[in-house]
């Protein structure tokens, strides 16, 4: 049986009891999701840990669980890839924060590059389909959303890691993957759908980025990010 899963905040955890006052989460549990007396529910704090929880009580204004269970996640990705994903629209963008959960990506850093259309984001709504996903998906760390900074602060500010930047015009470096095992740390830039300046190219290439193809065939920026933290988890 599939368990339903939701993080909470740390401070609602005392003891080996978790209440639950938020009225939108009470809401989703008691009226969508018809949860009652004894039904088991996963919690995750953030950071790392879940609790398999089971309910005591529940009414319109709270929601006590039991905590049967506390265990370290073990879903998380020991690599962490940083998505330095250009800003596109906003369907496009919300596909990118969504699968890229699911897939593993830790942390998300949207950036405004020189061929970019759209240059702000919804954070609120993103933020909330980033909670959605990694419930959804068994994770056991929200990944982080950041502001959208220019592409040469981002790349600037660079302090660990490999540099993998994408661009469909690069030789196909499938090879390249597999000689990431063991790294920890990858950033990976995706550009607009217009691609990358020639001065964004010479950037890359001055900060000793790896310039890197997923093949003969154009995809669309929203598609590139995803696939290629799939190739890079496989490759690991």
């Amino acid at each position: 049986m599939v368990l339903h899963r939701f993080f909470i905040e740390p401070a609602i955890i005392s003891g080996d009891k978790i209440t639950i006052t938020d009225r939108g989460l009470i809401h989703q549990m008691k009226d969508v999701l018809r949860f009652g007396y004894g039904d088991k529910i996963i919690f995750l704090d953030n950071s790392g840990f879940e609790f398999l929880s089971q309910i005591e009580n529940i009414s319109k204004n709270s929601v006590v669980c039991n905590i049967l269970e506390r265990r370290k996640n073990l879903n998380e990705p020991e690599v962490k890839i940083r998505l330095y994903q250009s800003v596109i629209k906003k369907d496009s963008m919300e596909l990118v924060v969504q699968k890229g959960v699911e897939v593993g990506i830790f942390d998300f850093m949207p950036i405004i590059a020189t061929r970019s259309e759209k240059k702000d984001l919804n954070l609120d709504r993103l933020n909330k389909i980033i909670r959605e996903a990694a419930e959804q998906s068994g994770r056991g760390i929200l990944p982080k959303l950041h502001p959208p900074i220019p592409f040469e602060e981002a790349i600037h500010s660079l302090k660990k890691g490999t540099i993998i930047f994408f661009d469909k015009d690069a030789d196909n470096l499938s090879y390249f993957f597999e000689s990431l095992h063991g790294q920890k740390d990858l950033n990976v830039f995706i550009g607009p759908e217009g691609g990358w300046s020639p001065e964004e190219m010479e950037i890359a290439r001055e900060t000793g980025a790896t310039i890197a193809s997923l093949g003969l065939l154009t995809l669309k920026s929203e598609t590139v990010g995803v696939i290629a933290a799939g190739v890079i988890f496989a490759s690991m």
